[in-house]
């Protein structure tokens, strides 16, 4: 556990701050929710993640966002995953997702990895949502948004 600790803290701490005006993360309030269902993770996987206190590393992330005058936002998970993330699509079906790790839209035939896909649709809603007007024209590491 120390060990995991002290590799949070390197990579936040050698996180490049100044080249981002904003950082947006997903709530993880409900991470343990499920977490026995289908048998996804082993036993002892499972009691690691139970006890890991992933406030730990929010707490830590905006402090350092706070340290480094950059803008720091969280955001709901809520169908982050199952969202097309193309501006003129925004299809949400549980079905664009059948597999871990590959995410394709049914209605529009967008593909790509689904992480990678889950992460645009939560940046987008950190932009664009509620305290993101001022970033609309937001151009970053992803393109325009």
């Amino acid at each position: 556990k120390e060990e995991i600790k002290e590799y949070i803290d390197k990579t936040i701490k050698d996180f490049p701050f100044h080249k981002y005006g904003l950082v947006v993360v997903e709530k993880l309030d409900k991470v343990h929710h499920k977490m026995k269902l289908k048998r996804r993770l082993s036993k002892n996987m499972r009691r690691l993640v139970s006890t890991w206190n992933y406030r730990y590393i929010y707490d830590k992330l905006f402090r350092e966002c706070d340290n480094n005058r950059v803008r720091y936002s969280q955001i709901s998970p809520y169908n982050n995953s199952i969202t097309c993330p193309v501006p003129t699509c925004g299809h949400v079906d549980k079905r664009n997702r059948q597999l871990q790790e590959q995410f394709c839209c049914l209605k529009c035939g967008f593909s790509d990895n689904a992480d990678y896909t889950s992460a645009n649709v939560a940046l987008r809603r950190g932009l664009l949502g509620t305290y993101g007007s001022q970033f609309k024209n937001f151009e970053g590491q992803y393109g325009k948004v």
